[in-house]
């Protein structure tokens, strides 16, 4: 796995241990004290549900997922050129919430051997309202890196464009 974050489930309560699995998303899992799994977690048998529907008609991610991050009750994943969150709910789903390419068409291909979201991490809001999540977007080896802030309202979605914070050459 390359990311690990613990996430409260807003609607059930249950607290979850969540880890990147390759191109099939996210799998999920429960401290359980009694459990004589390593570290007591017990690991759902199946991998969270991803809703790719805005994107395309895919049935698994197309770029291995880099990150993980948690603002404002919410939980996101970046892969590739998207950022995704959860629904919370006893049958929870990932949704695309941002495609960076669809708004940066001029940054040229996403090869994903080097591209891609990566260091992904909450930062306060600069409207005092919703909150950000701040990002370095590198699609390819012939692009600058950006560093791009998204900002979501209270439920979890973008609310506007995205900006450029900086850039990496």
């Amino acid at each position: 796995a390359r990311a690990f974050i613990v996430h409260r489930d807003s609607v059930t309560g249950v607290e979850h241990l969540f880890a990147l699995h390759d191109y099939l998303g996210v799998v999920s899992g429960c401290y359980d004290p009694n459990s004589n799994n390593p570290g007591h977690v017990v690991w759902n048998r199946t991998r969270e549900k991803l809703d790719l529907s805005l994107v395309g008609d895919y049935k698994k991610l197309a770029v291995r997922p880099l990150a993980l991050a948690s603002t404002g009750g919410n939980l996101y994943l970046s892969s590739g050129a998207w950022i995704l969150r959860r629904v919370d709910g006893p049958k929870p789903v990932w949704k695309v919430v941002v495609n960076v390419t669809s708004a940066r068409s001029g940054d040229g291909e996403l090869k994903e051997a080097v591209g891609g979201i990566r260091g992904m991490t909450a930062v306060p809001s600069p409207s005092g309202t919703g909150t950000s999540l701040m990002f370095c977007w590198t699609p390819n080896g012939e692009s600058r890196a950006g560093i791009l802030r998204a900002d979501f309202n209270e439920q979890g979605d973008l609310t506007g464009p995205l900006h450029e914070e900086g850039s990496i050459s």
